[in-house]
């Protein structure tokens, strides 16, 4: 299944939010469960790297400092309403490049041209649903509801909104 992106941000680690623009012929996604990296065009995603103090190793794979995983920011993904906030502790993975570097793998695969991809970084920060009947994908920001199961109905309306959940 496939997702269009509205927006794509970054909030920083001091809290400033920052947008950037998406083309709509860089915007349909594919989700991977079994991808462990993230494809994006370079279109948005260079602003983003530099922000986050990523350098191009020279194969369009990135690196950036180990100790940002530790920061509080994220690289924000709206789709329709729903915004998943992808924090640096799940784009910045512990493959160090060599020994005593103080330089980690950013889990992006920057691209010109063929297939976006949503991986395990993205994954890992959403709670996701799929309703093949319908041909619909619900996506929201991990929360806390307590013990709250809910369970999906039939029809257009399948995957049910929840509220009063504390965001995680």
């Amino acid at each position: 299944m496939n997702l269009v992106l509205g927006r794509m941000g970054q909030t920083s680690s001091n809290g400033s939010a920052q947008s950037y623009p998406v083309n709509a012929a860089d915007s349909v996604f594919t989700l991977d469960t079994a991808n462990q990296y993230m494809r994006l065009r370079h279109s948005f995603v260079d602003p983003l790297l530099r922000d986050l103090g990523a350098v191009n190793n020279g194969y369009d794979a990135y690196t950036a400092p180990c100790s940002k995983r530790d920061e509080p920011g994220s690289w924000d993904f709206q789709f329709g309403d729903a915004t998943i906030k992808i924090p640096y502790k799940n784009l910045i993975i512990d493959a160090v490049l060599e020994e005593n570097s103080d330089y980690c793998f950013v889990a992006i695969l920057v691209t010109w041209k063929g297939q976006l991809v949503l991986g395990a970084p993205f994954f890992q920060s959403a709670y996701i649903s799929y309703d093949f009947d319908n041909k619909v994908v619900g996506l929201a920001q991990p929360a806390d509801c307590g013990g709250k199961v809910v369970a999906f109905g039939n029809g257009t309306d399948a995957i049910p909104k929840l509220t009063g959940c504390k965001p995680k």
